[in-house]
Parts: C-alpha cells; structure tokens; sequence
C-alpha cells in the first residue's frame, strides 16, 4: 500500500545488508528527529504485493517467512533481494502508479492475502490431525521427533512447530484421549440406534506373534442408515477358545452399555464361534438375568460360505477335507503333554489338519488346467528375469499389442484365482508363446482342452463374482449388503449349479468339482434353518414378501408351510415383547393423565377403540402385493428397503421395528476381516 503522508521520517541510514525488524516503539521514539515533510513512496517495492512500510520507515518484505527488513534509502538493495532471494523482476508496470486510494486494496493483493500463510492456528486442532495422520497412516510415535518433518511444519508456520509433541510418548497420551472422546461419541450412537445392535468379530495374529481380536457394531442410526463401527482392538493373552472371545466380547458389550439391545451375530464358519456365542449368552443371562437363543443369533458370513464352495469347484476338495480347512481357524486345545505330531519326533506341538491343498508343482499339476495355470504363473513371477522374459518376449512376438503382466493367485481367497484365470485368458497367445520356450514348464503345456476348461470355469465362477461383490454393500443395489440377500443368493446358486451339474459328466475333473460344490452349499443352506431370521428378512423386502417362497418353492409345499410357520412365530414372539415395553409406557402415561377427559375431535374421526378392531400389521401387510420394479430405469438398483420401512412407519409402527432390527443385519462379516488388514 502507499505509504501515508505526513508520516515520521526514520532517522536510521541505509544499511546494505539484511537486518532482523526493528520493533515500532524502537524506531518511534521520541527523542529521533522527524521531518515535517514526508514524500510518498512510488517505487514499486512498496506496493503491498512486494513488501510493508513499517513504522520506522524501513521495508519489510513480504515473501520471507522470517521477517526481513531493508533500510529506507535507495530501493537498489530491495530490488536486489527480491530478484535474487525471490526470483522477482521489477513489473512491467508500476503497480503504485493509478493504485487505489489508501486503505482499498486491489483484487491481486486480495488474492494474495487469502491464500497466504495465515499464523492463526488452533493448537488442539493440529495435535488431532497428527493423531489421525499417525494412526490411520501407521506411522511410528516418534515420527514427532523426525526433525525433516518439524523442519517442514515450521517452514508452514513457525508458531505450530512449538505446538507439536516433542516425544512420541505425547503422542501416546494424546491417542488415548482422542480414542476417549471418540468412544464416548460412538456410545451415544449407540444409545439413539433405530435397531438391535450386531456383533462381528475376528481374530488375527500380528507379525511379532500376538493375537488380537477386533469386534465391530452394526446398527441404524438416526438418520436411518446402516452404520458399521469398529468397538474394540483387544489383545487375547489367553488362549483363542470360544470361552476366552465370549469373555472379551462381554465386558466390550458392557463398555459401550448394548447389553440389553444385543442382535445377532455375523461370524466366519470357525467352531470357536459357536462356542462363544454360547457362552456370550451364558455370560449375559447370569448377570443381567435375560439371554437369548445362541443357535438361532449366529449367522455365518455368506462370503466365507462362497469361498469354500468355489474352491470345491476349482479343486475338488471333498466336503471332509474342506471342514479341516475351516478349522484351521478353529478353537484349539491345549495340547497334551505327550501329544505327538505324525513322525512322532515332536512333542508338545498341535498338528496341522491334514488337507489336500497343493503345495508342489506337481501337486498342483494333478489339480488340472487350473493347477497347470498356477504352476506358470508363479514360474513366471517367481523372478525379476523370468518377469522381464515373459515381458520381452511379449514386445518380440506382438509387437503391436502392450505387455503387461499375469495375475497370480494366493490360498487365502478364491477371488484371486478368479482373477488369474480372467487375465491368463485374455493373454493366452502370449502365455503359450512363453511356456514353448521354457523347459522348466513342459510339463505344465495347457492343450486347447485345457484352455476350453479355463473358459468353463470362469463362466461358472462369474456368478459367485458378481454375488460377492453386491453383499460387500459398497457397490451394487443398496439391500445387497443386508441378510436379505442371504438365502436368497443359495437358492440362486443352488439352481445354477444343478443346471450345470445336467450339462457335465459327473467323471470329469470339472464334473466332481461342480458336484462337491453343490454339497457343500446345500449343508449350509440347511444350516439356515436353524435362524428364523433368514425368512423374515426376505419377507421384509416390499419386492419379495411372502410371495418369494410361493414362486420359487413352488415345487416344494411343505417348504412353504415350514416358512409360513417360522415367519408367524418369529412375529408373535417380537410382538408380545413389543407389548410388554408398551404397556410399561401405558403405565407411566396412566399416571399423568387427568381424572376427567375432554371429547377430542381426532379420536372421533380417527379412533377405532369404538368398533373394537383388532389390527395385525403383518397380516395387513402381507396383504398388500409386492412392489414391482423396472430394470430399465435404474429403480432395481435405486431402491433401498429401509428407506420404504421409514416412509411407512406410521402404517407399519411395529413392524417397521422388526425391520429396522432385521434388515440391519449384514450378509458378510467383511468390515471385521478389513479392520485387521
């Protein structure tokens, strides 16, 4: 800005070099001398976008993070720091000539302003941000002592380096208070939830061999969205028994106060689940004096279902040896003291179950073309030159086409292979190029009837793909992610398969392995059965009712009357505990009402207590036809069930209830595997 007239003049001389600011009441004094006549500044230097007049009468630029300042005399020092500090040349034109009038700054100097460092801090709110940046990034406490990093949060703002932990055990404290703060907000959710709140846990073991489990809460909120939320990371010092889960899973219930709106339970398939929900039930009947029927709240995760039948399908594992692999997972016992391994030459140690999973190439190799297709494949990747092999070889023989790189599978996740097989086959002129060349992988050739076997099972596998992806419920229609999904996703895979089954030979590789596929998705489709739940969900859903098991167990009559039965039953039971809370409520209304009561014009227009009706919100809603949507504009996809049972509260007061508690429920327990990954 122009200097303003009449302004002291500094008596201090020009000085060539760089000097640290001289505060006002230095240069201010009043024994200096001041001249009674002051001469406006027109250089462009002290136009406000380059530097600031102080009081004193030096310049004080405005590019410098630490204040610099220059004497009053020639602007030749000043031009030369800005050119050579700053990189700046003198403007074509002079911004001081026609400027604006003193105190109105130009739209160039109002940007600048705005977008400049401000030394305005909260010091509260930087100390948040380093903690989240710290955890969610996994960063070390002591990442705060790094001086490059404080070197750069000063360069920022000189004041917030100050503001910083100088010790990672600060950091320590300050995550344990905003995890305080952050629990007491998650248990005020939860007291508002719109549903019973769901548990899924897992355990995994971390690189320094500890165990931990990681228990997530789902529950609707108030806004009427499905809200999952990791509640606890404990470390399991015990062992990994169903007991010793049941038992941390409690106290976790009782921190966060849900014990009494516990709902059910979605798990992987391990036999230590059973158990602790067995126990968990135990737990909460002793000391609170309610509990629940553990078969009937533990659900297992239709992912980890999927898993064991695709890879039955892939690899022909019999239903047996694919119930050793879910236990792996399982409670193990402590082993005896003479327990011995199947050498007898360890003691002591627990023996991993016996499965037939791979392990060699020519293992591999007897699994068929899909075992050949790995066996390349880790052949390929195995090495930074075989990489670069398979790479160059691409660019010789195709010169036209881009290389890139085959996928390769692992034996956590069947998706993987899915993965693998999908881009071997889009590769397969260059995969075979590959193999011609190599003799390690004679043996490992895939014949055309090899590859016609690899585009098979990729059509067979589509479905489960597409199935997995839409019960993640981050893509797809919204309901997908619900429990609604559940059995009806079975009857979908069941049907397919047996469609398959009619179009193969049971002696064929691909024959047996379709054939252990179907016999382990229908032992856990019968396991449904024992959880009401899986019904009522489809029933809750205004596009299928009750009117699912009508068109698709059509062929099955006693199925539909055993559906019916649980459906009306499920319904009794929460209606009369609905009533139970009701007339608890009726009681304390009774007591505030008046001896004499008013004629009011809605209870006669509105009431029914006069007619003496009965209602029963299932059988009216049941009544009601399903509701029938186009795929063509999008509505499958759009249409959500919650949000139907919330526009229809009023009509449905109790049912809606139901549903919020119901649909609520998710179909995977993959927010448990993710928050450990």
């Amino acid at each position: 800005m122009p200097a303003e007239r009449n302004q002291r003049s500094s008596s201090i001389t020009s000085e060539p070099y760089i000097t640290p600011s001289i505060s006002d009441s230095q240069a201010s004094s009043p024994f200096q001398k001041s001249s009674s006549i002051k001469k406006a500044k027109t250089s462009w230097v002290w136009h406000s976008d380059y530097g600031t007049q102080l009081q004193c009468g030096r310049w004080q630029c405005q590019h410098c993070i630490i204040p610099y300042t220059l004497g009053p005399g020639s602007t030749g020092n000043i031009i030369n720091h800005l050119l050579f500090k700053h990189h700046i040349k003198a403007p074509v034109q002079n911004p001081l000539i026609n400027s604006p009038p003193s105190g109105q700054s130009t739209l160039k100097s109002y940007i600048s302003k705005q977008h400049s460092f401000s030394p305005k801090f909260d010091p509260q709110v930087l100390r948040r941000l380093i903690v989240e940046w710290i955890v969610m990034s996994r960063h070390t406490f002591s990442e705060v002592e790094n001086k490059r990093f404080r070197s750069i949060i000063q360069y920022l703002n000189a004041d917030a380096v100050n503001a910083i932990p100088r010790q990672g055990n600060t950091i320590r404290a300050d995550i344990l208070r905003v995890y305080t703060n952050a629990k007491q907000d998650v248990i005020q959710h939860l007291s508002k939830s719109k549903s019973k709140i769901h548990l899924s846990f897992d355990l995994w073991s971390s690189p320094n061999h500890k165990a931990f489990i990681d228990i997530i809460g789902h529950w609707i909120s108030e806004d009427g969205t499905v809200v999952s939320s990791l509640l606890a990371l404990k470390e399991m010092k015990g062992g990994h028994t169903g007991e010793d889960m049941a038992d941390i899973v409690f106290n976790v219930a009782k921190e966060f106060g849900i014990v009494k709106n516990l709902g059910w339970f979605v798990l992987d398939n391990a036999t230590s689940n059973d158990k602790a929900i067995e126990f968990l039930e135990e737990y909460i009947h002793d000391e609170f004096g309610e509990g629940f029927d553990a078969k009937k709240r533990r659900l297992r995760c239709f992912g980890h279902v999927i898993n064991l039948v695709v890879k039955a399908m892939m690899f022909g594992y019999n239903a047996v040896e694919l119930e050793h692999e879910i236990d792996e997972s399982a409670e193990l016992p402590e082993p005896p003291k003479t327990r011995k391994t199947k050498d007898n030459s360890c003691k002591g140690k627990k023996s991993k179950p016996q499965t037939s999973k791979p392990e060699s190439s020519e293992e591999w190799r007897k699994r068929g073309a899909v075992g050949k297709l790995h066996n390349i494949v880790t052949h390929i990747r195995r090495s930074p030159q075989r990489r670069n092999g398979f790479l160059g070889q691409q660019l010789d023989i195709l010169k036209d086409v881009s290389a890139f790189m085959v996928r390769s599978d692992n034996d956590t996740r069947w998706n993987s292979t899915y993965e693998m097989i999908k881009s071997a086959i889009s590769q397969q002129e260059r995969i075979n190029a590959f193999v011609f060349h190599e003799k390690a992988l004679i043996l490992d050739q895939l014949s055309i009837q090899d590859w016609n076997d690899l585009t098979e099972l990729l059509k067979l596998l589509t479905p489960f793909e597409n199935i997995v992806k839409r019960t993640q419920g981050n893509s797809g229609p919204k309901s997908w992610g619900s429990i609604n999904s559940v059995l009806s996703g079975m009857d979908f895979l069941l049907a397919f398969l047996e469609e398959a089954k009619k179009k193969r030979a049971s002696d064929t590789p691909l024959g047996e392995g379709i054939d252990e596929a179907w016999a382990i998705l229908d032992k856990y489709y019968d396991l449904t059965d024992c959880c009401p739940v899986y019904i009522v969900a489809i029933v809750l859903d205004p596009r299928m009712k009750f009117q699912y098991f009508e068109r698709k167990w059509e062929s099955r009559p006693s199925w539909i009357g055993m559906a019916k039965e649980v459906l009306f039953e499920f319904w009794r039971d929460y209606n009369v505990s609905c009533s139970e809370e009701s007339e608890a409520l009726d009681l304390n209304n009774e007591k505030e009402e008046k001896e004499e009561t008013v004629m009011n014009i809605d209870e006669w227009c509105f009431g029914i207590e006069d007619i003496q009706y009965i209602r029963d919100e299932l059988e009216e809603y049941l009544r009601l036809p399903a509701i029938i949507l186009k795929k063509e504009n999008g509505s499958w996809e759009s249409f959500d069930p919650l949000q139907w049972w919330i526009a229809n509260m009023i009509q449905f007061p109790r049912l809606a209830k139901m549903a919020f508690d119901i649909l609520s429920i998710l179909a995977r327990s993959a927010e448990a595997e993710a928050s450990l990954q």
